[in-house]
């Protein structure tokens, strides 16, 4: 790894803005992922930082990414995430993108099967009990042994994330 590389990783890992997000890119340091799935993307800047990291870590090997978020459908209270807008920004990272729109628990239920041997998942989104209930039924199929699991929340403005 050339040096610019070596300080922007410890960048991400040590000095990173928002400070939840240092968690993440630490566990990816220490488990590199070519399979990243994302419930409810927070912005376009984390994901692009999470894909380079991860892209940087394994090397030549093929990164997939899916997200699955309201997108268009967000409401007014939260960041504006369109699908267009999203696809635009993320397909030039070197992975292979998937953006599925919809509630959480729709799109997994239209996804699960797809994402067998996902070895990162980041759960961003404030989710009421039923959907938490629906969603976590698909979770076991797409996870293995080996695989992260990171779920956040909204404190103080910040997400933070316990895994």
């Amino acid at each position: 790894m050339a040096l610019r590389d070596r300080l922007d990783t410890l960048y991400l890992c040590w000095l990173a803005k928002p400070q939840g997000d240092r968690q993440l890119f630490k566990s990816l340091c220490r488990q590199p992922a070519r399979r990243i799935v994302e419930l409810g993307m927070v912005s376009h800047d984390r994901t692009l930082r999470l894909l380079r990291l991860a892209k940087r870590l394994s090397g030549d090997a093929e990164l997939h990414y899916t997200g699955i978020d309201l997108f268009d459908a967000r409401p007014e209270t939260a960041p504006r995430l369109t699908l267009k807008e999203t696809h635009r920004v993320l397909s030039n990272q070197g992975a292979t993108i998937r953006l599925v729109p919809g509630d959480i628990a729709g799109g997994l239920a239209r996804s699960a099967n797809q994402l067998g041997g996902t070895q990162l998942l980041i759960v961003s989104s404030e989710i009421d009990e039923a959907t938490a209930e629906r969603m976590w039924s698909f979770v076991p199929r797409m996870l293995d042994a080996s695989s992260h699991v990171w779920v956040g929340s909204l404190q103080a403005g910040e997400w933070q994330y316990e895994q």
